[in-house]
C-alpha cells in the first residue's frame, strides 16, 4: 500500500505540475492580449513552439472564448474542426469538477500563479462557455464571408467523416459536424421576446433544431433519462442514507423498487463492485423503513429483514471505529433499518436481534444507533438503556493471549457469548415486566500506569516494573468501542426528560477517573488514557448538570476531574468546560451562579498545576500541548495543539451578552498569566463584540502584558497584539465616549499605557493618542 500511495502521489504531483505550467502559460497569454498586443500574434506564440503538446489547444480555446470578438478571425479553423468541438463539449463539465487533493498538491498551482491569478483564470468566460457556443455569432452577427469560410470547412469535414450513426451524440465528430452546420445556418434561428425585470422587452434569437436533428436529440434524451436513472439512483440512495432531508416517501419507494429489480440483483464479476451494489441495496431497504408509510413498510418488511440479516454478518472493519456516519458501513445501515422497523410493532424476536447486534464485539452498529436514536426513543424509551447496557457489556473483553491453544481460545469466545446471551435474556425479561431493571454493567478496571519516557543509551538503567505492573488483569475494557456507543446517545442527552442519564454518568465516573490516573502524583503522565471515551463521557457529564444541586455537581464532575494528574486534568477540562458552555449559552438550563462556580473551582485547580506555573512565566507565544486547550476554553476559545490554525473564540455576539458574570474569573486568569498565549486568547474573545464593561479588564490585562513583556516585539508588533488592543479601545471610544473623559482614572491609565505602547513601536498607539486628544478637545 505504501508503494502504491507513493506512486500515486508522484503521478499526482506530475499532474499538478503539468496543470500549473498550462495555467501559467494561459495567464501569460491573457496578460499580453490585455496589454494591447495583437491576438493573432499571441496565439501564434502559444501554438508555434517546436514540439508543442496537444494540450496547448486548451489554451487556444480559452483565449478564443475569453477575448471575443478580437478572436473571431483566428477562431474559424478551430470552430471548423468537429473533433475539437466534440472534445471541448465535455470540457465545461470537467472544469467544474474539482478532484480530491489528498496530498495537498493543489498548492503547487497557487504557489506558481498566486491565489489572485488562479482566481482570475477561473472567472474567465471560457470556464462557462463551450467552443460550439460561438457558432451562434457566426450565424447571426459576423460578416457572411466569415460564415461562408466556416461552412466550407465544416462541409469538408463532414465529407471526410462520413454519416453519423443512430446512437451518435455530441461526443462523436460525425454528429457534431452536422450539428455545427445546422447551428451556423441563420435559417435555423427564430426571433424571441424576453421580458426584463423592469417590465420592458427586448428581442433575441433562439436556435431551433431542424426536424431531423430534433428527432435524433429527443431519442438521445429519452435514452439518457433511462440511463441516468440507472446510474444516479444508487448515488442518490447513498446520499439519502446519511441525510434524510435528501429523501422523500416517493424517492424511498422508488429506491426500494429499484433495489428489488433485476438491475440491483444482477451478478457482478468484480468483488468490489458487487459489494458496492449490495451496499446500495441495504441503503434502499433502510430508507424505505425510515421514510415510507406503515403500509409500505409492512408490504416490504420481509425483504428488508432478509437484507438486514445478510448485512449484519459483515466482517469487522477497523475504519468504522474512526469514520463517523453510515456511508459504507453496512452493519450500521442495517442496524438503523432494524430500529426503524420497530415503529409499527415490536416483538421479542426483533428486540433480541437488535440486542444481539449491540452485544457484539464489533462496534460498527453504534453509528446506526446514532442515526436512529431519536426514533428509538419515541418507539420505546427503555430500549435505549437496554442497547447501551448490552453494548457496554460487550466492551469488557479478555486480554488476547498468543500462548493459548485453539480450544482455550474457543472456550473464551464461548464464555463471552454466553455472558452476552444471559444479559440479553435479562433485558428482555425486564422489557416484558418480569423483573426489575438491570444495573449498568461494570467496566474492567486496570490500574493506571505512568508513562515511561525514552531512555538514553548509556544513561540511568530503566526501573524494573513493580509487581502490580507485572500482573495483568484477565479482562480489559475496549473504551474506544464504548465511546462510540456513548457518543451515539448524544442526540437524546436531555437529562430533564431522561434522568437515567445521570445514573449512567455516575456509574462510570469511578472507572473514568481511575483510567485517567486518579491517585497518581499530579506530575505523572498517564499511559494510554481513554481519549475517545473521555470526549463522549465528559460531554455527557456536562449535559447532566442541569437540575443538579451543587453537591451532586461536585460528586459527578468537579471532584473526579480535579483529582486527576495534571496532564489528564488539562485534557478533561478542555472537553468538559466546552460542553458546559454549550449547555449554558445555548439553552440556559444551567444556572448562572452554578456555571460561574464550576469555572471558578476548576480554575483554582488549574493554578495549582506545574504547567500553569511554567505558562505564567512564559514570554513565548507557544504553549505546552495539553494545557493550551484547557487555558483556551477558560477564555471561550477553541484551540487544537496539533493544528496550525490559531485560536478562535467560539462565543457569538449573543453569548457575549451573558459574559459579565465570568469576567472576574477571566481577569484573575489574565493577571495571573500575562503571557503572549493568554493575551492572544483575550483579544480573540473581546473582539467578538466589544462592550464598555470590558474596558477595566482590558486595561488591567494590557498593563500586565506591558509590565511582563515590554520588549516582546513578536507579540506587540509581529503578532499584532498592540494594534489589536488599540483597535478594541478605538471601537469602545466610538461606542461609549463618556468612558474616556479626560482626567478620569481610566483615561489616565489608558494614557500611560498608550505611551508605553508607543515606546514599544506600536504605530496604532500614536494614532489612538491623537484621536483621544481630538475627543477631549
Amino acid at each position: 500500500p505504501f508503494t502504491e500511495t507513493y506512486r500515486w502521489s508522484r503521478e499526482g504531483a506530475r499532474h499538478y505540475a503539468v496543470t500549473s505550467a498550462l495555467m501559467a502559460l494561459e495567464a501569460w497569454a491573457h496578460g499580453r492580449i490585455e496589454a494591447g498586443e495583437d491576438f493573432d500574434a499571441v496565439l501564434t506564440d502559444v501554438l508555434s513552439s517546436p514540439g508543442a503538446p496537444a494540450a496547448y489547444l486548451l489554451i487556444a480555446v480559452d483565449l478564443i472564448l475569453s477575448h471575443w470578438p478580437a478572436s473571431r478571425e483566428a477562431a474559424i479553423p478551430f470552430v471548423g474542426c468537429p473533433e475539437l468541438l466534440s472534445i471541448d463539449h465535455l470540457r465545461v463539465a470537467q472544469e467544474g469538477f474539482e478532484s480530491p487533493d489528498f496530498f495537498g498538491l493543489g498548492a503547487l498551482n497557487k504557489g506558481l500563479l498566486g491565489a489572485n491569478s488562479l482566481a482570475d483564470l477561473k472567472k474567465r468566460p471560457s470556464r462557462s462557455l463551450a467552443l460550439e457556443n460561438i457558432l451562434d455569432y457566426y450565424a447571426l452577427f459576423e460578416p457572411s464571408t466569415q460564415r461562408d469560410s466556416l461552412t466550407n470547412l465544416l462541409r469538408c469535414a463532414a465529407d471526410r467523416l462520413g454519416p453519423s450513426g443512430s446512437d451518435s451524440d455530441f461526443g462523436d465528430p460525425e454528429f457534431m459536424v452536422l450539428h455545427a452546420l445546422n447551428r451556423v445556418d441563420p435559417k435555423n434561428y427564430v426571433e424571441v421576446f424576453e421580458e426584463l425585470p423592469d417590465g420592458t422587452q427586448r428581442t433575441g434569437w433562439h436556435y431551433d433544431s431542424p426536424p431531423t436533428e430534433s428527432q435524433h436529440l429527443a431519442l438521445m434524451q429519452n435514452e439518457s433519462i433511462a440511463g441516468s436513472a440507472e446510474i444516479y439512483t444508487p448515488i442518490k440512495i447513498l446520499n439519502a442514507v446519511e441525510d434524510s432531508s435528501r429523501s422523500t416517501a416517493q424517492f424511498a419507494t422508488d429506491a426500494a423498487q429499484w433495489a428489488q429489480s433485476s438491475s440491483a440483483s444482477k451478478k457482478i464479476d468484480d468483488p468490489d463492485g458487487e459489494w458496492i451494489l449490495e451496499h446500495y441495496v441495504i441503503g434502499a431497504a433502510m430508507i424505505a423503513m425510515r421514510d415510507c408509510d406503515a403500509d409500505f413498510r409492512a408490504a416490504h418488511r420481509e425483504w428488508a429483514q432478509d437484507t438486514f440479516t445478510r448485512a449484519i454478518q459483515s466482517k469487522e472493519d477497523t475504519i468504522h471505529r474512526y469514520r463517523q456516519g453510515l456511508r459504507y458501513n453496512p452493519i450500521a445501515i442495517a442496524f438503523a433499518g432494524m430500529i426503524y422497523m420497530l415503529q409499527d410493532h415490536t416483538n421479542s424476536d426483533d428486540i433480541r436481534t437488535i440486542l444481539n447486534v449491540a452485544a457484539r464485539q464489533n462496534p460498527a452498529a453504534a453509528h446506526g444507533f446514532s442515526a436512529a436514536v431519536t426514533v428509538l426513543a419515541e418507539t420505546d424509551e427503555r430500549l435505549l438503556r437496554a442497547i447501551l447496557r448490552c453494548s457496554f457489556l460487550a466492551c469488557v473483553r479478555p486480554h488476547r493471549r498468543w500462548d493459548i491453544s485453539e480450544d482455550e481460545a474457543a472456550t473464551l469466545s464461548e464464555r463471552f457469548r454466553d455472558r452476552a446471551d444471559a444479559a440479553i435474556d435479562v433485558e428482555i425479561a425486564w422489557l416484558a415486566g418480569r423483573r426489575p431493571e438491570p444495573d449498568w454493567p461494570a467496566f474492567a478496571v486496570e490500574e493506571p500506569r505512568p508513562r515511561r519516557g525514552f531512555r538514553i543509551p548509556g544513561g540511568e538503567p530503566e526501573l524494573e516494573p513493580t509487581h502490580e505492573e507485572q500482573h495483568r488483569a484477565e479482562e480489559y475494557t475496549d473504551h474506544q468501542a464504548a465511546a462510540l456507543w456513548l457518543g451515539a446517545a448524544a442526540g437524546i442527552a436531555d437529562v430533564a426528560k431522561r434522568p437515567w442519564l445521570r445514573d449512567l454518568a455516575g456509574a462510570y465516573g469511578p472507572w473514568t477517573t481511575t483510567a485517567n490516573g486518579a491517585g497518581l502524583d499530579k506530575g505523572e503522565n498517564v499511559d494510554r488514557k481513554p481519549s475517545e471515551w473521555n470526549a463522549a463521557y465528559f460531554d455527557l457529564v456536562a449535559k447532566c448538570l442541569p437540575g443538579a444541586v451543587p453537591l451532586e455537581v461536585d460528586e459527578l464532575a468537579l471532584d473526579p476531574i480535579t483529582s486527576m494528574p495534571d496532564e489528564a486534568f488539562f485534557d478533561a477540562v478542555a472537553l468538559f468546560l466546552r460542553s458546559v458552555d454549550e449547555v449554558y449559552f445555548n439553552d440556559s438550563s444551567i444556572t448562572e451562579s452554578e456555571a460561574v462556580r464550576v469555572r471558578s473551582s476548576i480554575f483554582r485547580r488549574l493554578t495549582n498545576s506545574r504547567g500553569w506555573q511554567r505558562l505564567a512565566m512564559s514570554r513565548s507565544s507557544s504553549v505546552e500541548t495539553h494545557i493550551g486547550p484547557a487555558v483556551a476554553v477558560f477564555l471561550f476559545n477553541n484551540y487544537l495543539s496539533y493544528s496550525p490554525a490559531p485560536p478562535k473564540a467560539y462565543l457569538y455576539e449573543k453569548g457575549i451578552d451573558r459574559l459579565g458574570p465570568f469576567l472576574p474569573v477571566i481577569e484573575a486568569l489574565i493577571l495571573a498569566a500575562p503571557c503572549p498565549f493568554v493575551a492572544i486568547l483575550t483579544l480573540d474573545l473581546f473582539e467578538v463584540s466589544p462592550r464598555g464593561e470590558h474596558l477595566p479588564l482590558l486595561l488591567a490585562g494590557a498593563k500586565a502584558w506591558a509590565d511582563h513583556m515590554p520588549d516582546n516585539t513578536e507579540f506587540w508588533i509581529d503578532d499584532g497584539g498592540g494594534g489589536r488592543f488599540c483597535s478594541l479601545i478605538d471601537t469602545l471610544c466610538h461606542q461609549e465616549p463618556a468612558l474616556f473623559t479626560s482626567g478620569t482614572p481610566k483615561r489616565r491609565d489608558l494614557d500611560t499605557l498608550l505611551a508605553a505602547l508607543v515606546s514599544f513601536g506600536v504605530a496604532d498607539a500614536s494614532q489612538l493618542e491623537i484621536n483621544l486628544g481630538l475627543m477631549s478637545g
